[in-house]
């Protein structure tokens, strides 16, 4: 409404964060015509820009300041505080944040019963971890092996794998004049960390099931997976039925049924389901780009792979000009996405909020003139 009171820097960002949208809305849009569940498409057709805005307000508004010493000096002790909280719930010193789960080895502080520590950790990892990197004092080292030890513990293996990543694609971009002295260190402190994880029955609980996916057997793979084998079967063949634009986003527990075997674990009957849907699958297929097959079909997969082309794009714009801050900003946004991230559902509201704080931090300070790198 004010675009002709905006500068060229605002009017850049707002094109480029409207263009990221388009790739995520429009599929959204596009697959409401031919959704099983209309209403429930259609809220999440109307409710998605709300979100767009928001990030949009945060990409003008870092992208016109920023100050990177008040942004950490608020963002660390916050997941200190929340690391600490977990650590003292995985040794179970206290349970002021409620029993952790022996079975899956998860520990999310004060987050217990929500599950989300790990996914918001894993995101945060890149961040804290590069904008860090002019510092390598003893409070730099500690909070790397810190947040390592807080990832681990909450038994979210989708951010053991984001951080895995990074932690090599670090070492690819900043390791060509490695000291073998500190390598030793750090792999000191690492099995250190190990052994420390290794005694919780919860934690060697999902370690062991992960493990099984080395065996490369359809049923260890299941296992490994937490049954997600299954549901991504059934989400690609839901996808083949519906090939051009889905059942609909955020339909997936109802298109299930259409494909899953008679004996499927996931099915169950409801009559008080208020969509009218009797037969409802898994809630979500726990995998973003069959999420995207199932529900938006080769238009919400195009979407989505040029949503990335452009994510990728950037990223390699801030390495080459040796913006770390954007660089910082733009992987975290890629571990909020990332293509093998199998926790959220890609079409929920906290996946969808979580993704737009990202959309709109990264692109802000993509475009920010002001910070020196």
């Amino acid at each position: 409404m004010k675009w002709g009171r905006l500068n060229a820097e605002d009017q850049t960002v707002i094109k480029k964060t409207f263009l990221l949208a388009a790739c995520l809305w429009l599929p959204i849009v596009i697959s409401l015509p031919d959704a099983i569940a209309f209403k429930r498409t259609l809220s999440t057709t109307l409710t998605y820009p709300l979100y767009i805005l928001s990030g949009l307000y945060l990409a003008v508004s870092f992208s016109r300041n920023f100050n990177l010493s008040l942004f950490l000096k608020i963002l660390i002790p916050m997941m200190i505080v929340w690391g600490f909280a977990s650590i003292l719930q995985f040794f179970s010193l206290v349970d002021w944040f409620g029993p952790i789960d022996n079975t899956g080895g998860r520990a999310h502080g004060l987050f217990s019963g929500n599950l989300m520590l790990g996914v918001l950790l894993g995101s945060l990892f890149p961040l804290v971890a590069l904008l860090k990197k002019t510092k390598t004092d003893a409070a730099s080292i500690f909070l790397f092996y810190f947040l390592i030890l807080i990832i681990l513990a909450t038994g979210t293996r989708s951010a053991w794998l984001t951080t895995t990543v990074f932690i090599f694609l670090y070492v690819y971009l900043f390791g060509k004049n490695i000291d073998i002295k500190k390598v030793v260190i750090h792999l000191s402190i690492g099995i250190f960390l190990a052994i420390l994880l290794i005694g919780n029955s919860g934690f060697n609980g999902r370690l062991s099931q992960s493990l099984n996916l080395l065996n490369l057997n359809s049923e260890s793979v299941e296992n490994a997976t937490g049954g997600r084998l299954s549901i991504w079967t059934d989400a690609i063949n839901l996808g083949l039925q519906h090939p051009l634009n889905g059942v609909g986003a955020n339909n997936f527990r109802y298109g299930q049924a259409e494909v899953a075997p008679t004996n499927s674990r996931w099915i169950s009957s409801s009559t008080t389901n208020k969509d009218g849907f009797t037969h409802i699958g898994a809630a979500h297929t726990h995998h973003i780009f069959v999420e995207a097959w199932s529900n938006t079909g080769f238009v919400g997969i195009t979407g989505l792979l040029f949503f990335y082309f452009l994510l990728f794009k950037q990223i390699s714009a801030a390495w080459n000009k040796g913006n770390l801050v954007a660089l910082a900003a733009l992987l975290g946004l890629l571990a909020a996405i990332f293509p093998l991230g199998s926790h959220n559902n890609f079409y929920g509201s906290w996946m969808i909020g979580w993704l737009w704080i990202w959309i709109g931090l990264s692109q802000g300070l993509f475009f920010n003139k002001t910070i020196k790198h």
